[in-house]
């Protein structure tokens, strides 16, 4: 095998065929895309002559790659990163095999760019409506709370979630720039928003 390989690279010099390996390995997943602060899970079979332990190379960007030793059990070896933060790229060295590279890109959470909170206070307070720019409220009971929320990048689903109670969607814009909900503030109550 190692000279028909050795014959088609000099032959056919625009085939890529890999050198046969007393070790092989297949990676359990090809590259991957995955929300910032999720959990990664590398993982790798392998077959052939099985040594003890593999290695994981990490890099990120131009750096240097990092080793790490994995122990392979029943014929595998996997590594977990529980937060992922940014992109890097990953290969597995057992034996005498290599993977190829693969990446793991990271997409950011979009993020609230402009935050525009319309108050229509209750006539009882006399107080003239405003509009503010922060997300934590302190108003009277029956004000009208009316957010327009603009975003980094486009959503195709949001959602406000108040402490306790079933999440509520919110309108989206058609380019999923900007998000807005209207509640009449009833309880005191923390919340928060996701979106998709």
């Amino acid at each position: 095998p190692l000279l028909a390989v050795g014959a088609t690279r000099i032959f056919a010099p625009w085939t890529t065929l890999p050198y046969p390996t007393r070790t092989q390995l297949e990676l359990a997943s090809d590259n991957m895309i995955v929300q910032e602060g999720g959990s990664v899970q590398l993982r790798a079979n392998v077959s052939g002559v099985i040594p003890t332990h593999a290695r994981l190379a990490l890099r990120t960007g131009t750096g240097k790659s990092r080793l790490h030793e994995l122990p392979i059990t029943n014929d595998a070896c996997e590594y977990t990163i529980e937060s992922v933060f940014r992109g890097f790229e990953y290969r597995i060295l057992a034996g005498d095999a290599k993977s190829p590279w693969r990446t793991v890109q990271v997409i950011p959470s979009p993020r609230i760019a402009k935050a525009e909170v319309s108050l229509d206070f209750p006539d009882y307070t006399n107080r003239p409506d405003e509009t503010v720019e922060a997300l934590t409220l302190t108003v009277p009971e029956d004000t009208n709370i009316s957010w327009h929320l603009t975003l980094d990048r486009g959503v195709s689903k949001a959602y406000f979630n108040p402490a306790g109670a079933k999440p509520i969607p919110l309108d989206i814009s058609p380019d999923g720039l900007t998000v807005t909900m209207r509640r009449v503030a009833a309880e005191s109550r923390g919340y928060n928003f996701s979106w998709v």
